[in-house]
């Protein structure tokens, strides 16, 4: 099953989060933990410079024709197809 790239994203920001949280279990309750992971993982998917430093964690697509990251993206019934050239006939 192919994922999009913001599935991607949140599955790349859970995973910092949980990293970032590990440990703490010893010295803070389980409910400040959960806040702390949701904050992070909201930062992350919600700011820009989070969006940014996620997709650099990403690894990059690996296509065979760059309509292929067009489509993955926006779908192929959003991209337009190409009109025909008209021809202005003189000399």
């Amino acid at each position: 099953m192919l994922t999009t790239r913001e599935d991607e994203l949140e599955a790349k920001a859970e995973e910092i989060a949980d990293e970032a949280v590990k440990g703490y279990e010893k010295v803070l309750p389980p409910h400040v933990i959960a806040e702390m992971r949701r904050l992070l993982i909201f930062d992350m998917l919600v700011t820009d410079e989070g969006r940014a430093t996620l997709r650099l964690c990403l690894d990059d697509p690996i296509v065979a024709k760059s309509d292929d990251v067009a489509t993955a993206a926006v779908g192929p019934a959003a991209i337009p197809t190409p009109a025909k050239k008209q021809g202005r006939g003189g000399p």
